[in-house]
């Protein structure tokens, strides 16, 4: 599942993270509120509703074969039609 998922998903996220960290980057310009984050050089985190959205985008966008196919492993599967015969 690692690779099968875990890799997508980070992959997914990761593509929806950076262009938020450009607009962020741009938008502190003009922002006092956030001045702790500004003078320190960080970038506040995101919201964890953006990151639950980006979550729910990512999953939305893996296939139903990609998810089975990171659980076959070798002689090991869940579903019946891909069991390996011995």
């Amino acid at each position: 599942m690692d690779i099968g998922l875990a890799k997508l998903l980070k992959d997914h996220l990761r593509n929806q993270w950076e262009p938020w960290m450009i607009e962020e980057e741009a938008a502190q310009d003009g922002e006092l509120h956030m001045r702790a984050f500004i003078d320190s050089g960080m970038t506040p985190p995101p919201k964890r509703k953006k990151i639950a959205m980006w979550t729910i985008v990512a999953l939305q966008s893996m296939s139903t074969q990609t998810v089975k196919n990171s659980w076959i492993h070798r002689y090991f599967g869940w579903f019946a039609e891909d069991a390996e015969v011995t």
